[in-house]
């Protein structure tokens, strides 16, 4: 799994306190899309690879540092833990 992380065919991440965590970086299809984790259940939404192009071009030019956030985890807050958070 390590090498095909280092070829960036599987993102890798480990999640604390438990086990380390790998999903396919493009679908079988070809169509690159990233992981958001959430912090409080630990589910997994799909988000489409181009999501954070916008950021990815002012990172670089703000600060000349090339974002590849195919390889990057995302951490937050799903949808429903947000909604029981804030219905409590």
């Amino acid at each position: 799994m390590d090498v095909l992380a280092d070829l960036g065919v599987v993102s890798h991440l480990h999640l604390p306190g438990e086990a380390s965590v790998y999903h396919l970086v493009a679908s079988p299809t070809g169509h690159e899309h990233l992981h958001a984790h959430c912090r409080v259940c630990a589910a997994v939404t799909v988000i489409s690879g181009d999501t954070l192009d916008v950021a990815s071009v002012r990172i670089t030019e703000e600060t000349g540092f090339r974002l590849e956030a195919l390889q990057s985890t995302l951490m937050g807050i799903c949808a429903d833990c947000t909604q029981r958070s804030a219905s409590s």
